[in-house]
């Protein structure tokens, strides 16, 4: 969005608004989860590799769920960049992203897999979703 300096003046100009900075705390966060993420798209493409390499077809479950794990951290990387630029889409996007990959790991893991540790991103997520709703 652009502002006017003043309306009654002969020679308006555009000027961009100033973007929001980020506290340290919220960096802190961006930068943990941009790290986390960023290694399990480097692990998931890695073990794609391997999967392709050892002659995995795609029929195969755990070829699929290896490329579903790499497309998911994707769409988180994408998420989290939306959150660097101070976008809201980017904390919605990957609030939604990290909610799909805890809801399918439970559902793959019968259950069994489950800890309230898997809230801990969950809630990190959100946080950052309702910071940047109120804030940005």
């Amino acid at each position: 969005m652009a502002q006017h300096d003043s309306s009654d003046s002969p020679n308006t100009t555009l000027r961009a608004e100033p973007r929001v900075k980020k506290g340290g705390g919220i960096v802190v966060l961006l930068v943990l989860m941009t790290l986390a993420n960023a290694l399990v798209l480097v692990l998931g493409v890695v073990s794609w590799v391997d999967e392709v390499d050892h002659g995995a077809d795609w029929g195969d479950d755990p070829l699929r769920l290896v490329v579903l794990l790499t497309s998911v951290s994707v769409v988180a990387v994408v998420g989290l960049l939306g959150a660097w630029f101070t976008r809201k889409w980017g904390p919605r996007l990957y609030v939604l992203t990290a909610g799909f990959s805890l809801l399918f790991g439970l559902l793959v893991s019968g259950g069994a897999g489950f800890s309230p540790l898997n809230l801990v991103g969950l809630g990190l997520a959100v946080g950052l979703w309702l910071h940047a709703e109120a804030k940005w």
